[in-house]
């Protein structure tokens, strides 16, 4: 009994840490200034961007006076470089065949 209690609690843990990694779809990889998140289903930028936070679909990042951000793409490892006053929001996957 131990065995499964163990098991099922191993197969959770291990399932949404797949799920995570599935949804994030870019990471922050460089920021400098202000740079603030909307997460989705927000209203604000309400959120202090940080080096390594994940975003996902439906996210927004904007940059204010000297800010600067640089997103990794998870699924190409394509790289995106915001400039100052600007602001992105991630609405889909995009890719062409």
């Amino acid at each position: 009994m131990r065995k499964i209690i163990v098991f099922a609690i191993s197969s959770i843990i291990i399932f949404s840490v797949v799920v995570q990694a599935q949804t994030q779809f870019a990471t922050i990889l460089k920021k400098s200034g202000v740079v603030n998140v909307r997460p989705k289903g927000e209203t604000d930028f309400s959120v202090p961007a940080e080096i390594s936070m994940g975003l996902n679909i439906g996210d927004a990042l904007k940059t204010y006076e000297a800010g600067y951000a640089a997103l990794l793409f998870s699924d190409d490892k394509s790289l995106i470089k915001i400039r100052k006053n600007s602001e992105i929001e991630i609405k889909e996957e995009f890719s062409v065949k």
